[in-house]
């Protein structure tokens, strides 16, 4: 138990009635106002050197690691960006085809927009031919969609592997 301070007094005038007051002053110095177990040893702190050097090691070891592992995930990173711009590269190449796609279509749909100009033309010539044409239209529009289903389908199965 730490002493107090009022015995620490009396424990003072004691030693200064006995030597005189210097010596009293040393001697009080040296005496701790804490408990002697709480004061620490050479051998304590050699103890915690030997704990704060382990955890050193600990921390060098764990910054090892951890630079290791961000090295293996910068890597990783710089693979995913290639494949993303090849990715990109490919989508590229799709809107292009896509592209090219639409021009086909754009030309076809201004042949058809030709030809119903030409039948109306020859309106008078087909009057009795109305049925006839009627269902080779609904067979033209029916074929052109038809197309277009088939393209987009076509489309559909050529980027659906890029993502897998």
């Amino acid at each position: 138990m730490p002493t107090s301070e009022k015995t620490r007094l009396r424990i003072r005038q004691y030693l200064t009635d006995l030597m005189d007051e210097e010596a009293a002053d040393a001697m009080m110095e040296s005496m701790p106002d804490v408990e002697w177990s709480e004061i620490a040893t050479k051998a304590d702190i050699t103890r915690l050197d030997g704990r704060v050097d382990t955890l050193g090691g600990r921390i060098t070891e764990i910054d090892e690691r951890l630079t290791t592992r961000m090295d293996d995930l910068s890597g990783q990173m710089q693979t995913m960006t290639l494949r993303m711009d090849d990715m990109n590269g490919r989508m590229d190449d799709m809107n292009g085809r896509m592209d090219d796609m639409n021009g086909r279509m754009d030309s076809m749909s201004g042949r058809i927009d030709q030809m119903g100009g030409r039948i109306d033309a020859m309106g008078g010539r087909i009057d009795d031919m109305g049925g006839r044409i009627d269902n080779l239209s609904r067979t033209i529009t029916f074929a052109a969609l038809t197309m277009a289903v088939t393209l987009a389908v076509f489309i559909a199965g050529s980027i659906v592997p890029l993502f897998t």
